[in-house]
């Protein structure tokens, strides 16, 4: 097969225990040496009261004061990344970390495998390794910090990570949410990506268009079940309108969880929940869907 972009994903999210250092303070510059660590570049900037949100060469990178998100493409080294911001932090300081890669299209093109960032992030701190779906197909690999870590119940998390998509995808997703701050970008040839925020919320789009290994993600920590919550999850289906996906939910209550599984069995043949809680105090729930 012929090597595309690849468009699977990498993440790690990093939470500060109350009083530790702000992660805000250290300024772009900072964050920029951060993001070189993984092999990419800042593209653009978006803030308001509550966090800044960064548009990557390849995906995103979301700061609050005591958090951090950053999410990698292509062929990133995010371990990397995490190290630099771990070696510069006391361990105490540290109340929770999960770490997370997605099954890649082209794995031998990767500069590192999975169990190489798991070696390398547990050299630092003790980490636990979790596998969510089909180890020899689509599946979430992640690990997290060995730390009990009381989760509030409305730090969710949706991650919808969709192949074979619509060649329709590529634009759109601007208006999800009313009222969100957004910032975007178009790449050449083609991709697109995009980082909106709302509040103390996000959501973040990226979408490699190309017929070899095509692949769009949405992500969110909105509350899906405020308003305008599940129409938005809704209407990127319909865009993105994938011919399979995997879904991994952070901290999400059972009525969100099975509106969302209904939404999704009409045109999909979905797996059995995997739900789960982590032994870093977040609940999940996975779910693999393929098109009927």
């Amino acid at each position: 097969m012929t090597i595309g972009f690849e468009g699977p994903e990498k993440k790690f999210e990093l939470l500060l225990s109350p009083g530790g250092p702000s992660l805000r303070a250290r300024g772009q510059a900072y964050w920029a040496s951060v993001v070189g660590a993984a092999s990419a570049t800042i593209l653009s900037q978006v803030s308001n009261d509550y966090l800044d949100a960064y548009l990557l060469s390849e995906s995103s990178l979301f700061v609050y004061e005591r958090r951090v998100v950053m999410i990698t493409c292509g062929c990133t080294t995010l371990a990397a990344a995490l190290e630099m911001i771990l070696k510069d932090l006391d361990s105490q300081e540290i109340q929770s970390l999960i770490f997370e890669r997605k099954n890649e299209n082209f794995p031998h093109a990767q500069v590192t495998k999975f169990e190489n960032d798991f070696e390398r992030i547990k050299a630092l701190v003790p980490c636990t390794f979790v596998e969510f779906g089909n180890p020899n197909g689509d599946c979430i690999k992640l690990f997290h910090l060995n730390k009990p870590h009381d989760a509030d119940s409305d730090d969710n998390t949706l991650e919808l990570l969709m192949h074979d998509i619509s060649p329709d995808a590529e634009r759109g997703f601007d208006d999800l949410f009313e009222n969100a701050l957004i910032d975007r970008h178009i790449f050449e040839p083609q991709g697109y990506s995009l980082n909106a925020l709302i509040s103390e919320s996000y959501y973040t789009v990226h979408v490699t268009p190309e017929s070899n290994g095509s692949y769009a993600s949405f992500e969110t920590n909105f509350d899906l079940a405020a308003p305008g919550g599940l129409h938005a999850f809704k209407r990127v289906l319909e865009k993105c309108q994938p011919g399979r996906f995997d879904l991994l939910l952070f901290q999400y209550d059972e009525a969100v969880t099975h509106e969302l599984i209904s939404c999704l069995s009409t045109d999909y043949k979905l797996s059995k929940a995997d739900s789960r809680t982590l032994g870093c105090g977040y609940s999940t729930t996975y779910i693999h869907g393929e098109r009927k």
